[in-house]
């Protein structure tokens, strides 16, 4: 009987402790549980938020962009692309490409301002229309360089002296190369103003007087000899009026 007795004592305290442990594991468990999702809610909200913050600053942001960019108004930089017409004003360098013709009409005055560099390049042909009485044809090759400024200016007397080697034939239609006869180097004779710079001002709409340029009809070509005869009479005859 004793032994009954001790044998289910023994047996209610081992439930007892199975009971207790069992409950403290349940405890235990759902605390963990709650603790888990607890902080997995706290990180998803974190991750909803960082998100949500993204997307709203990428809105913001375009937002901003597309009403601030792209703005150009007149007074910002023109942009002339290849289509469009090249519209060169006084002030502006006249810049003539190889390919380009400069052409001068009847009613256009050639005025070009000190400020301006007239680069003619060598395959440009210089076009001055019936009007005025320079006229170049298509197969001349008026090759001016870079570096000369050709600057008339209207008190300046273009003499061609018998020493320089500008000749041009009746067969020739003012053929003007580099190779040809019209070589005006350091030496030559052909000094023109101070700063020997062929200047045409502003104020000047090609005006070509009788006794200093050269003149073209339609008809007939301009006669250099009796050009170049002419200026040497002239000299001789201030010479002698000098003498007297």
């Amino acid at each position: 009987m004793a032994y009954f007795t001790r044998t289910f004592q023994t047996h209610q305290n081992d439930s007892c402790l199975t009971g207790i442990s069992s409950g403290f594991l349940y405890f235990f468990s759902f605390y963990m549980l709650n603790e888990f999702l607890t902080w997995n809610d706290s990180q998803v909200k974190k991750i909803i938020e960082t998100y949500m913050n993204l997307r709203i600053s990428e809105s913001q942001n375009l937002r901003i962009s597309e009403s601030q960019n792209l703005r150009i108004s007149e007074s910002q930089n023109l942009r002339i692309s290849e289509s469009q017409n090249l519209r060169i004003s006084e002030s502006q360098n006249l810049r003539i490409s190889e390919s380009q013709n400069l052409r001068i009409s009847e009613s256009q005055n050639l005025r070009i301002s000190e400020s301006q560099n007239l680069r003619i390049s060598e395959s440009q042909n210089l076009r001055i229309s019936e009007s005025q009485n320079l006229r170049i044809s298509e197969s001349q090759n008026l090759r001016i360089s870079e570096s000369q400024n050709l600057r008339i200016s209207e008190s300046q007397t273009l003499r061609i002296s018998e020493s320089q080697n500008l000749r041009i034939s009746e067969s020739q239609n003012l053929r003007i190369s580099e190779s040809q006869n019209l070589r005006i180097s350091e030496s030559q004779n052909l000094r023109i103003s101070e700063s020997q710079n062929l200047r045409i001002s502003e104020s000047q709409n090609l005006r070509i007087s009788e006794s200093q340029n050269l003149y073209e009809d339609e008809a007939e070509y301009f006669d250099v000899d009796a050009y170049l005869e002419m200026l040497n009479n002239e000299e001789k005859a201030e010479e002698e009026l000098q003498d007297q």
